[in-house]
């Protein structure tokens, strides 16, 4: 994909945990842009478009998210320029390569960060060497174009349909939605954020980050492997929560059950690893908001 300077020479901001030696330096982006460093990141595939650049029609955009990435210098004397150069390049590989592993192909109203705020500078933006690390942050709204829109769906869709199966070696199969709610839930699954299992049909939403990973375990007990596997959900659901929260989406959508990387045939159960002395569950899910 051919990515447009004007497009892309907007992409950042720097914050220091600490004073360096030198003094403050314009970075112009269209210079830092130019490197063989920063062309092979642009070359990958990802488009990326400043602020309210045109971009391709898009679908299931997520909420701003932000990336930072450091350049730690072992010299007594600070950091330098080059370390400016070096954060920039780091945080724009983060970009892509988040995009890139959750199947955005489009990176939108890309614009610096500088002490948490977005800003908007068209030609660069002045960095000063930290003494030890020098943080670069950018934030942007991942996408996917039309074309990624529709793989993304038919393969989510398709995966619904898993062939009936036993449970892994070691491992049990047990009813998803009274594990949600059960006693060992610190919080309802009804509560905010909202909480589906995964369906044809998901609820109405506007924004989307994931899916993601989130596994967890728990301690066997006297109780048996069914009480500590309900345990184990609790805490999983407790981090998806906590990560729609921090990351302010009010809905974690299709949850399911992926032990081992395999979805479970019934997405009404999940599959629980018993061990000797612990249990482990690991599900899939994605953050949303209307």
């Amino acid at each position: 994909m051919t990515l447009h300077t004007n497009t892309l020479a907007i992409l950042l901001g720097t914050s220091l945990l600490a004073s360096g030696a030198h003094a403050a330096e314009f970075m112009k982006f269209n210079d830092l842009l130019a490197s063989d460093t920063a062309r092979k990141q642009l070359a990958r595939g990802v488009g990326l478009y400043w602020l309210e650049a045109k971009a391709p029609p898009f679908s299931q955009p997520s909420l701003p998210e932000t990336y930072t990435s450091t350049s730690f210098s072992p010299s007594p004397f600070g950091g330098s320029r080059r370390h400016c150069v070096n954060a920039f390049e780091n945080v724009l590989a983060a970009l892509i390569d988040d995009a890139e592993s959750r199947g955005y192909d489009l990176i939108t109203n890309v614009r610096p960060v500088v002490d948490g705020a977005p800003l908007s500078n068209v030609e660069g933006f002045d960095c000063k060497p930290g003494y030890k690390i020098t943080m670069v942050s950018v934030a942007g709204i991942l996408a996917r174009s039309e074309a990624a829109a529709k793989k993304f769906t038919e393969a989510e869709q398709a995966s619904l349909k898993v062939a009936p199966r036993a449970a892994a070696a070691g491992a049990i199969f047990l009813p998803l939605e009274p594990a949600l709610l059960s006693k060992e839930a610190k919080t309802p699954s009804g509560s905010t954020p909202e909480v589906h299992l995964a369906s044809p049909s998901m609820p109405f939403h506007q924004f989307r980050f994931g899916p993601d990973d989130y596994a967890d375990s728990a301690e066997l007990t006297t109780e048996g492997p069914e009480v500590a596997c309900r345990q184990a959900v609790s805490k999983a659901l407790e981090s998806m929560k906590a990560e729609a929260k921090e990351r302010k989406y009010s809905m974690v959508i299709n949850v399911r059950s992926r032990l081992d990387g395999n979805f479970s045939p019934d997405f009404a159960q999940f599959e629980c690893a018993v061990g000797k002395k612990t249990v482990s569950v690991n599900f899939q899910a994605s953050l949303a908001a209307k």
